[in-house]
């Protein structure tokens, strides 16, 4: 079980390949090496968990102590549970019932001892079916969402939907985290856009939603992928630590710890 004085922040955006579990995987490292928080994960992409080889660890297995699950430890203060762990070959499709999302998320709620831990990062899933759901009623309270988009037009709606969806299920949004919003020049250092658009800063302004920072499309952070690194351990002189800085301390500000 989660404590009532554990944060619980969900990671949302509804739409796949934004770089949201890139972006939660280095925001939860950089609270524990950072911040020195105890850190749990939960991840909620069944179908696609991911988020085992960003750390690295994708070839371990949750294990069971006293009737408790056991999540995956991945630093001394940050622990992984993810549906990746029981995939025994992980080549073939994930393929779940609905009621089976249902079970698998009460298992990472309830079967887990969640005790000690300051802060639990949610992978919410793209779509809001029955495991997100689930996770939704199943928790006593969510202290708030950080919602991740791109920088292409056709996200912006769905970058309004996951808003809708945090206002309907009254969690707080602590803000907006534009990934990819340029490319940065190797050789004259200008700031290209990657796509034109319509403003997200339009759109936000009528929820009064924050954009938290934008992060500018880095090949690296597509290298710390395939390296089973986090980017903020293997490029620790990036100047893009500065943007997870950013994300990190706005959600102490916001939630306190």
């Amino acid at each position: 079980m989660i404590e009532e004085k554990t944060s619980v922040i969900l990671f949302l955006g509804n739409k796949g390949g934004i770089g949201k579990s890139t972006i939660l995987a280095n925001i939860s490292y950089f609270f524990a090496t950072h911040y020195n928080k105890k850190i749990g994960i939960i991840d909620m992409d069944f179908y696609n968990p991911d988020l085992p080889s960003i750390f690295g660890v994708d070839n371990r297995k949750m294990g069971i102590q006293n009737k408790k699950m056991i999540p995956v430890k991945v630093l001394s203060n940050l622990f992984l549970a993810s549906y990746g762990f029981f995939l025994t070959d992980k080549k073939l499709p994930v393929i779940l019932r609905g009621f089976q999302e249902k079970i698998i998320t009460e298992q990472f709620v309830n079967d887990i001892d969640w005790n000690g831990f300051d802060y639990i990062f949610v992978d919410f899933p793209v779509s809001f079916s029955d495991g997100g759901l689930t996770l939704i009623e199943k928790l006593k309270k969510i202290d708030g969402a950080v919602i991740v988009t791109s920088s292409q037009d056709i996200t912006l709606i769905d970058t309004e939907r996951s808003i809708i969806f945090a206002n309907q299920n009254s969690i707080p949004i602590i803000g907006v985290v534009e990934n990819m919003s340029s490319l940065v020049c190797p050789i004259c250092k200008n700031s290209i856009e990657l796509y034109k658009r319509e403003s997200l800063e339009s759109l936000l302004s009528i929820y009064k939603v924050k954009i938290l920072c934008k992060i500018p499309f880095d090949r690296n952070l597509l290298v710390s992928v395939d390296m089973g690194i986090p980017f903020i351990e293997k490029f620790k002189n990036s100047e893009l630590i500065e943007h997870f800085k950013t994300i990190g301390d706005e959600i102490v500000k916001r939630i306190g710890g």
